[in-house]
């Protein structure tokens, strides 16, 4: 019987093989890995820009002209492009024993490019 010297062309194909298993595994599990982080940031930042909204209009010391001034829906904003923002308000005046009490409900929504599904955040803001 003769010593081999070196690999049959079959072990070479089976080390070929599996090793393109190995990095076609690798590259999905990249792939996935990079949607999931950029929709996390996509999502951060929609965060970012309902909150923002939402202490801009709660600082606003005049309450009588919060949604005059709030109320709208912003397709093109400055520093996210794609990104829309809408301010929505609902005046809510409620009688009890105590007298009539009214506040406003303000929802701010924010969708986007990356997004699954629209951010929203609601705040109620009372009347001093």
């Amino acid at each position: 019987m003769q010593v081999r010297d070196g690999f049959t062309i079959i072990e070479i194909t089976v080390a070929v093989v599996l090793l393109a298993v190995v990095l076609v595994g690798m590259q999905a599990t990249t792939a996935r890995l990079v949607h999931v982080v950029t929709t996390s940031d996509q999502h951060a930042l929609a965060v970012q820009i309902a909150e923002d909204r939402v202490e801009l209009i709660r600082t606003d010391p005049n309450y009588d002209v919060l949604s005059d001034r709030y109320a709208e829906t912003k397709t093109a904003l400055d520093d996210p492009p794609g990104f829309t923002r809408t301010t929505l308000f609902l005046t809510v005046r409620d009688s009890s024993s105590a007298g009539i009490a009214e506040y406003k409900k303000i929802t701010v929504t924010v969708d986007g490019p990356g997004l699954t599904e629209p951010v929203q955040r609601t705040v109620s803001v009372g009347k001093p």
